[in-house]
């Protein structure tokens, strides 16, 4: 499992540097699965439209990896918190 997070890491650092973002990517491995943190000055653009670029990077993730992880892992992208301001404010819902 770390060494697909490891992968997965390098590969999202790739994209967002492709794609012209200042963006640094970390990881951690969680019981969900493999975290991956986005932070730096483009952080915003990231969270933009309820947060679908992080979405649109989670299926990249899947799509490439997803066949090496566990059937109870997944991948979560999330910048600045958003994901679990979502989950706190639908759990408080």
């Amino acid at each position: 499992m770390e060494q697909i997070c490891e992968n997965a890491k390098e590969f999202l650092t790739g994209v967002v540097g492709d794609l012209g973002f200042d963006l640094t990517v970390g990881s951690k491995i969680t019981d969900e699965g493999c975290l991956l943190d986005l932070s730096g000055e483009d952080a915003h653009v990231a969270l933009a439209e309820n947060g679908e670029l992080l979405d649109a990077f989670e299926v990249i993730l899947f799509q490439s990896f997803g066949r090496e992880l566990d059937r109870e892992h997944r991948f979560i992208v999330d910048a600045e918190g958003f994901r679990q301001s979502r989950k706190s404010e639908l759990n408080a819902m």
